[in-house]
């Protein structure tokens, strides 16, 4: 959803909490990677669920190394007055379960100009690995 108040953002991270939860039934799955746009800032409470639900924000990770800035992704294309991209609303996120994890060890959001043709969001990249 693209709603400014939230209303649809909150209730989809509901259940979308409640289908990677109800994944910890299997015990082969090493972990969920969960990431897309979703026209969420930080500060919604959409992004509250996700995070209380156990998925952790690949940006606000401390194991991680982030990249600069605060990870803004949207607009994509600054043609006017534009010090930096103004809001981060494209995530990736990491729900571990069983016995063997997923890590990830950095994230950032590819800020070149090639991107921005595209979308009109940057693309927000991480590097996995198998522990």
């Amino acid at each position: 959803g693209c709603h400014f108040s939230g209303r649809e953002q909150y209730q989809q991270a509901g259940e979308l909490a409640d289908f990677v939860n109800s994944l910890d039934q299997d015990n082969e799955i090493r972990g969920v990677v969960v990431c897309g746009d979703f026209n969420s800032p930080p500060w919604f409470r959409s992004m509250e669920v996700l995070r209380k639900s156990g998925m952790c924000d690949m940006w606000e990770s401390p194991t991680v190394a982030a990249g600069s800035r605060h990870g803004g992704t949207f607009p994509s294309s600054c043609r006017l007055l534009c010090f930096e991209r103004l809001l981060r609303l494209d995530y990736i996120f990491l729900h571990h379960s069983g016995r063997r994890r997923i890590s990830c060890k950095e994230v950032h959001v590819d800020d070149g100009v090639s991107s921005s043709v595209a979308s009109d969001h940057l693309p927000l990249i991480a590097a996995f690995f198998l522990q």
